[in-house]
Formats: C-alpha cells, sequence, structure tokens
C-alpha cells in the first residue's frame, strides 16, 4: 500500500468522523450573572459538549428573590434623638428570600456555530433543585416606656403583636441591617425551570461570550412570606437576561 493511498484512507476517514461527530472541543466552563425584573443571580456553569449543535450542561448559583411590590424607600419622620437619622427600608417587608440552584440542561443550536465563527442562535432548557433561605427583616422601631416619657429604639421583626407598630411609618426610623436576623434563617426548599433563547458570539476559538434572554419559574412546596400586607406565595415566575463569559477545552 502507498503512501498516499493511506494518507487518502486516513483524510476519508477523518473528514468522515468530522462530518457525522461533529465535535470541536469537549468541555466548556464559564461566569455568568443574571438580570431578572424581580431577583439577580451569578453563576458557574459547567458544559459537556456533544456536537456542535448541542451542549449539555450544569449550573451552579446564588442569588435572590424579590417581591414585584417591594418599594425601598425612607420617610423622613421626625425622631426624639437627635443622632437617629432615617433609614431606607421596603415598607412591610418581614423576609428576605436567598436562593441558590443545582440544574441540568441542555443548549441546542439552530446553526454550526464552530465553523461560521460568528453569531449563534439557539435555545437553552434547564431545571433543578432551589434552596431558599428565608432571613427575617428587623427595623430599629420608636418605643416609650415610664409612661410614654422615655423613648427609645427597639430592633423588631415582624410578629402578630407588633404588628401595628411594625406597619406604622411614624415610629419606623429604618432598617436595622443586614447582619440582624442571621441567626434565625429558615430552609424553604424547592424547584425551578427555565427557558430562554441564547445568543453566542464566538470571537475567538477557545472563548466565547453568550447573551440569554427568557423566562425562569420558582416553585416552593411550602408558602413564602415576604410581605405583611400581601399573600404567601408559591411561585416565582421572572423574566431574565443573561450575560455570559466562558472558554471550551
Amino acid at each position: 500500500m502507498s503512501i498516499q493511498t493511506v494518507f487518502a484512507q486516513y483524510s476519508d476517514e477523518t473528514i468522515r468522523n468530522y462530518d457525522s461527530n461533529k465535535i470541536l472541543y469537549n468541555s466548556e466552563r464559564s461566569f455568568s450573572t443574571r438580570f431578572q425584573n424581580n431577583g439577580f443571580a451569578m453563576a458557574w456553569n459547567t458544559g459537556k459538549i456533544r456536537t456542535y449543535y448541542k451542549t449539555n450542561t450544569v449550573h451552579y448559583e446564588l442569588g435572590w428573590l424579590r417581591s414585584p411590590r417591594e418599594i425601598r424607600q425612607r420617610f423622613d419622620v421626625s425622631t426624639p434623638f437627635s443622632n437617629a437619622q432615617p433609614k431606607a427600608f421596603v415598607f412591610g417587608k418581614i423576609n428576605s428570600l436567598y436562593v441558590a440552584r443545582v440544574g441540568w440542561g441542555q443548549t441546542r443550536y439552530f446553526s454550526d456555530k464552530a465553523r461560521s465563527r460568528g453569531v449563534s442562535v439557539g435555545i437553552h432548557y434547564d431545571m433543578g433543585v432551589v434552596l431558599g433561605i428565608l432571613k427575617p427583616i428587623y427595623l430599629d422601631l420608636i418605643r416609650y416606656r415610664d409612661n410614654g416619657s422615655t423613648a427609645y429604639i427597639s430592633k423588631e421583626k415582624y410578629s402578630e403583636e407588633n404588628k401595628d407598630l411594625f406597619l406604622d411609618v411614624t415610629r419606623i426610623v429604618g432598617g436595622s441591617g443586614f447582619l440582624k436576623g442571621l441567626d434565625e434563617v429558615k430552609i424553604a426548599p424547592g424547584g425551578y425551570l427555565r427557558s430562554g433563547l441564547v445568543f453566542e458570539f464566538d470571537a475567538f476559538p477557545e472563548w466565547y461570550a453568550k447573551s440569554e434572554v427568557g423566562f425562569q419559574l420558582d416553585v416552593f412546596p411550602q408558602t413564602v412570606k415576604m410581605l405583611a400586607n400581601n399573600p404567601n406565595r408559591l411561585l416565582f415566575l421572572n423574566l431574565y437576561i443573561t450575560l455570559e463569559l466562558g472558554k471550551r477545552n
């Protein structure tokens, strides 16, 4: 067998494998930030590249969710304390909801991104588990003792006993700070579904950038109470945009 024949067979076999498998890289790693209409998240993503058109993904992320009725504000109320300046807070908010997600999904592209070296369009979908962390909100409230002659600041969370005071803007100095209530967090497990349209930019052979727009649904079997005067919530539906930067190997 001549060298030309061996070379020709090797070339034909390489081309066939290239066309049938369409694999150039094996894996990818990326960091992403996701902006939601009622929340935010940062994620570390890994992917197993199956073909040019399909990548299986795993996501690890941390973020937070909020009620769409939250309004952060500051009331310029007069206080009996010369050194107590009003601080910003969300009126009626009784719990903050932080989330940790782990999910598995897939990205499918409509075009051959590895050959075009340009912009590729595809769809992404994933689902997984959510670990919700509820932290109570504490406010600095004005209270009186000695038959109303002495005023003092009390750091309190919402309860049935103090709800009238907690929701009285004339008695609220502001929030007590993030650290207050960390030792009282409660766990709320759940799950999520996410799907979006992906735009990938391949400026360099190994590095890539993505943007994704879509919707996400977080579901909690137990009700989540975030605002005092609003019903408990089981579902959180968000529109989102994700910005992602990664590298393939």
